[in-house]
């Protein structure tokens, strides 16, 4: 429920139950020492708040069960990189505000709206993959920092930069590529995180960073797009 763990500072990692399908508001509230989080594929929404000041959270997988992301990962500034999977239709409003350290962004192909100030605080974004042909509706309150819209590259589908271009919010950045989202879009949905202990126990095909760029075999330790999902290489 709401506020479940709010303010449990000592807790390092939680597994949530597939039982669960919503995570309430603020449930984990100022956890900084949460770390990790495996967040089961029966969750449909995550409530606004829900791991808001979880400032050690280095990383989180969302499933492609979640629709809405409230604005529940404000102020988690240990993440370096989100990615939106395609099932989610809206990213609320603050849904990532202050995640001061986070570089790059994948959203997905079935978002349909952006909030309000849903990334503000996040001067560092240098990559921005927006996986739909069609650009997702920006709140009139800026989702972006000004910086961001300055100096982050915007990648987009093949065919699709005058799209984004002409799109309100959207044509305010200044570097627009196109590449090829076959990698993110996969079976149709960018699923969740899949462990490879070694570079040698890599799938044939190729894989990209986080940015978009293919990567040679063998693949140093780090985290990847393959076929659609992402792959995390001890």
């Amino acid at each position: 429920g709401g506020s479940a763990f709010s303010g449990c500072s000592g807790l390092t990692s939680v597994t949530i139950p597939n039982s669960v399908t919503e995570i309430g508001e603020s449930a984990f509230y100022n956890c900084s020492g949460l770390t990790s989080v495996a967040i089961p594929n029966s969750v449909t929404e995550i409530g606004g708040g829900t791991f808001y000041g979880c400032s050690g959270l280095t990383s989180v997988t969302i499933p492609n069960s979640v629709t809405n992301i409230g604005s529940a990962f404000s102020g988690c500034s240990s993440l370096t990189s989100i990615t939106i999977p395609n099932s989610v239709e809206k990213i609320g409003g603050y849904a990532f505000n202050g995640c001061s350290n986070l570089k790059s962004v994948v959203i997905g192909d079935g978002v349909l709206s952006v909030g309000e100030r849903a990334f503000t605080g996040c001067k560092r974004i240098e990559s921005i993959i927006s996986v739909s042909p069609t650009p997702a509706k920006l709140s009139y309150y800026d989702p972006f920092e000004e910086t961001t819209y300055k100096h982050a590259v915007l990648k987009v589908p093949l065919e699709c930069k005058s799209r984004y271009w002409m799109a309100e919010k959207w044509e305010k950045f200044a570097y627009i590529e196109e590449m090829d989202m076959t990698p993110y879009r996969g079976d149709g949905e960018l699923s969740g995180m899949v462990d490879v202990e070694t570079s040698t126990d890599a799938e044939d095909g190729t894989y990209y960073d986080l940015s978009g760029h293919p990567v040679p075999l063998p693949l140093p330790k780090g985290v990847y797009i393959h076929q659609g999902r992402k792959v995390f290489v001890k």
